[in-house]
């Protein structure tokens, strides 16, 4: 039924409505269901409210009417009135569907959800399109797989890749990256190197760090609590910025031998004389 704002029938409407709310049922062919030719389905926003009272089912068919008319004013005036943290909950879950920001940032500030309210604000702002901040929406209510949807629908996949690692769905996020983002490739392998350190999994976050650019200086960092696991590893590297960091480490701990070894395989000549020139072997430092 399409109403307009001055429509003498609105009333009537409301009130045939709230006789079936919150359902509406339909009459299957019967052609194809040997069963029950009724069927019963749920309004769309009355979704999880089956067990509302009847003042709040009135006033959400009141918003939803107020709202298909355009009527923003009378629409916000019918639910001023709901208390109902799961009402206004629902509702926001609505705008997802809907993309009605407008209405969703009134339905977070009555749940008390500020930072979701702030979000939704900013998006509005930075002017998204409807997909992208309905997104933002679906993230801040927990709603992911809507999230993913919707923003895999715009080609969003810097939004989709970062909504994926927030959520620790890092093979997912690898995967994006690799195909779709691939100018935040670096950056995914490094917090992924990050988390599985936080995790304690130091073997695997070794190759992410290689694979990110950064393991010249995170490797070291990392493993230098385990001296044994950071020889293994120079042992088999065969990068020589690695080799002559050890090198100048082994220096540092007066273990000439080694560190003459390790300049000598990252071909670090000057040190290689340096340090026999220190060591008083000056016939060799002049031979190099």
């Amino acid at each position: 039924v399409i109403v307009h704002d001055s429509s003498p029938v609105q009333d009537d409407i409301v009130k045939l409505l709230a006789l079936n709310v919150p359902h509406y049922y339909l009459l299957k062919n019967p052609n194809e269901s040997l069963e029950d030719l009724v069927e019963r389905k749920m309004l769309r926003d009355f979704a999880g409210l089956e067990m509302t009272d009847r003042k709040t089912k009135d006033a959400i068919v009141n918003f939803s009417i107020y709202l298909s008319i355009g009527n923003m004013d009378e629409a916000f005036k019918s639910i001023k009135s709901i208390k109902s943290e799961h009402v206004w909950e629902n509702m926001a879950r609505m705008c997802v569907v809907t993309k009605r920001l407008d209405v969703a940032a009134i339905c977070l500030g009555n749940m008390g959800h500020a930072a979701g309210a702030r979000a939704v604000r900013k998006a509005i702002k930075s002017k998204e399109e409807p997909n992208v901040q309905a997104a933002i929406l679906a993230v801040h209510l927990n709603m992911l797989e809507e999230a993913e949807k919707l923003l895999m629908g715009c080609g969003r996949y810097d939004m989709l890749n970062r909504l994926y690692q927030d959520s620790g769905q890092w093979n997912k996020a690898l995967d994006v990256c690799e195909s779709k983002d691939r100018i935040h490739l670096r950056n995914t392998y490094y917090n992924y190197a990050k988390h599985l350190e936080a995790m304690g999994d130091l073997r695997t976050a070794v190759p992410m760090y290689e694979r990110s650019g950064t393991h010249k200086f995170e490797v070291p960092r990392m493993l230098f609590d385990d001296i044994q696991m950071l020889e293994s590893y120079v042992m088999k590297t065969e990068d020589p910025s690695i080799k002559r960091w050890w090198a100048q480490y082994m220096e540092s701990t007066g273990e000439m031998e080694a560190a003459l070894h390790f300049y000598t395989l990252a071909k670090d000549y000057l040190s290689l004389v340096r340090v026999h020139c220190y060591c008083d072997n000056l016939e060799k430092a002049a031979e190099i």
